[in-house]
């Protein structure tokens, strides 16, 4: 799990393309917390923040979430 959901891992494995990548990943996933990804262009062209508000946790299950424009993901892991 810490693979997945640990702000220095994140920052490893989290892009859409090799011309992206994590510059930065925050990461409380206990009900209520938040999580933040800034994800940037390699080239420095662009740049922009990712994030959303926890909504359940159950340990090695399942992670629900809000992003930032309402949408609610839900994650087995």
């Amino acid at each position: 799990m810490e693979y997945f959901t640990g702000p220095g891992h994140v920052t490893q494995w989290n892009n859409a393309s090799p011309d992206w990548y994590c510059r930065k990943a925050t990461n409380d996933l206990q009900p209520g917390g938040t999580f933040s990804y800034t994800m940037a262009a390699r080239d420095g062209s662009f740049s922009f923040d990712f994030g959303g508000g926890v909504l359940y946790r159950r340990k090695n299950k399942k992670i629900s979430y809000t992003i930032g424009d309402g949408r609610k993901v839900d994650v087995p892991v």
